[in-house]
């Protein structure tokens, strides 16, 4: 069966990157086995979306149980210091857009769209809907610039100095909560699918389960649980980023190139960030960087940064992106319609 080859090459990548003691093992792992596989192996691999759902599930409940009323009090202190550097990433990709216009000659609608630092599938959206844009090269990019973040953040994260930490650890047990946690959590999920929340399985499981510890003791999530959740993610964010095949090789260009730059960029605001703040270096970079929640939130969790902050900052961002930025990139689509209709 394609889906149980595909598990199995998965967790063949988690055990090979667990043995030769690689960063984040069982993400990396599984995504790189099973992209690589992909290409080279006969058979057609496929993957259960429920499973990735259900991996987001358990992600947004260690996210959710992080957010206590203390983190989420600084994170709230931090308001405009995020609205600051939000607001510079998505100028900076504005500017980095401009760039690969003016050096390629793509169209800037194209470049913009493929540089826009939010979610895959909303930049996809706009793309479809916007005339005149190239939805193959916005594609590419969009994916080039995804797999430059995870494949890069966590080995860069992982040989970072950090500081000694003093954590207690906590031991799991299986309790009447922990179930109405799960039960919780799956239902939350499911609602906010059918709502349309972005990234719908990690933030309504994350949003109950900050609700709920209000009130009822929140069980540690055990980490063979975390692992399995890593590894659906790693499978189905390795599908995902297969190479296609009949792209253009100037598409591919851009798409390293802009990818590229935009890393370089957030990674330069990040070490502004840690200048400013008491951060540190691994929180400073997962809090600035462009990549997604679920994969940033495992890697942040799983090297010890500040997974509070880190959460903080990219759940900012990604709404950011998704309720204002739509209005800016229309606003400058309509000026580059008018100055064009005008000439």
């Amino acid at each position: 069966m394609p889906f149980l080859q595909t598990a199995a090459i998965g967790a063949l990548g988690g055990i090979l990157f667990t043995v030769l003691h690689l960063p984040i093992p069982w993400l990396l792992g599984p995504m790189l086995a099973v992209m690589v596989s992909a290409r080279l192996l006969p058979f057609n691999l496929q993957w259960d979306k429920r499973m990735r759902n259900a991996g987001l599930i358990v992600i947004g409940y260690v996210i959710g149980r992080s957010l206590t009323p203390t983190a989420l009090a600084e994170i709230f202190s931090q308001f405009w210091l995020m609205l600051v550097f939000t607001a510079s990433l998505v100028a900076l990709c504005i500017g980095i857009a401009y760039m690969i216009t003016k050096l390629s000659g793509l169209d800037f609608k194209t470049a913009l769209l493929g540089t826009i630092p939010g979610g895959m599938t909303q930049a996809l959206v706009m793309a479809e809907e916007t005339e005149g844009v190239d939805v193959a090269i916005v594609t590419m990019t969009q994916t080039v610039r995804l797999l430059i973040i995870i494949c890069s953040v966590p080995i860069i994260v992982a040989v970072m100095p950090s500081e000694p930490l003093t954590v207690t650890e906590e031991i799991f047990h299986f309790t009447p909560s922990f179930v109405g946690y799960m039960l919780a959590a799956t239902i939350a999920a499911l609602l906010a699918a059918h709502f349309r929340f972005p990234t719908a399985y990690l933030i309504g499981p994350a949003l109950i389960t900050v609700i709920l510890q209000l009130i009822l003791p929140s069980e540690p999530m055990p980490a063979p649980i975390i692992h399995v959740a890593q590894l659906a993610m790693g499978v189905s964010v390795g599908l995902m980023l297969k190479p296609s095949e009949g792209k253009q090789k100037g598409a591919l260009l851009y798409a390293l190139l802009s990818g590229s730059i935009l890393f370089v960029a957030a990674s330069l605001l990040a070490l502004l960030f840690y200048q400013l703040t008491d951060a540190s270096a691994a929180t400073s970079l997962l809090a600035l960087v462009p990549g997604g929640l679920d994969q940033l939130g495992m890697v942040a969790h799983a090297v010890g940064a500040d997974l509070p902050l880190v959460s903080g900052y990219q759940i900012f961002r990604l709404f950011f992106v998704l309720l204002i930025v739509p209005f800016i990139m229309r606003a400058i689509f309509n000026h580059i319609d008018n100055s064009h209709t005008s000439t």
